[in-house]
């Protein structure tokens, strides 16, 4: 029962990821995108797998979305270079240039948000919200052009908090904001 019950589960994953990629656009971009989408299938089927050998896991329900934690790791990778970019596009599965990764993401988000209706499936028009927030330590010299690449790309602002010397208000803060936005 549990093996069918996965079994469903990475089926209509893979099912979601293969219908998020709609076909408009430039054909150079359909193509990029379904790159993009396959290597977050991959990746969502190595989280799951992990996951899933982790014992506190097992016999329990387990719901998460892999493409909102590709989304975020991506927000950091488009930043990283030399071992840790190497590193993170591996297990990410990123398998598009980094210069044009966050490109490929406002893409593909935007083609979610703004398909249109299946008709006789979608009873009713279903809105579907994306929303990012990178959170960075107070005093820290981000980069303007990664935070702009993040603001342009992903909607992303950079929120600056207190990470060292007030936790407990930076995790308020950033609970705060994902209870707005969800």
């Amino acid at each position: 029962m549990k093996q069918d019950i996965r079994k469903t589960i990475l089926f209509t994953l893979l099912l979601m990821t293969t219908f998020l990629v709609t076909m408009n656009g430039s054909r150079a971009q359909e193509s990029t995108m379904e790159t993009l989408a396959q290597g977050n299938t991959a990746f969502a089927f190595d989280l799951y797998h992990t996951v899933l050998r982790n014992t506190e896991s097992q016999n329990k329900n387990l719901v998460f979305s892999p493409y909102s934690i590709s989304q975020a790791l991506a927000m950091v990778y488009v930043g990283a270079n030399g071992n840790t970019q190497s590193q993170m596009q591996e297990t990410l599965n990123f398998t598009i240039p980094q210069d044009d990764l966050a490109q490929t993401f406002a893409d593909l988000n935007t083609s979610i948000t703004e398909r249109d209706p299946i008709p006789d499936i979608d009873a009713q028009r279903m809105t579907l919200n994306i929303a990012n927030a990178l959170w960075g330590q107070e005093g820290f010299p981000f980069l303007s052009p990664y935070v702009e690449t993040i603001n342009e790309n992903f909607g992303a602002g950079l929120q600056l908090t207190d990470f060292q010397n007030a936790p407990d208000d930076a995790r308020q803060a950033i609970n705060d904001w994902a209870a707005e936005q969800t």
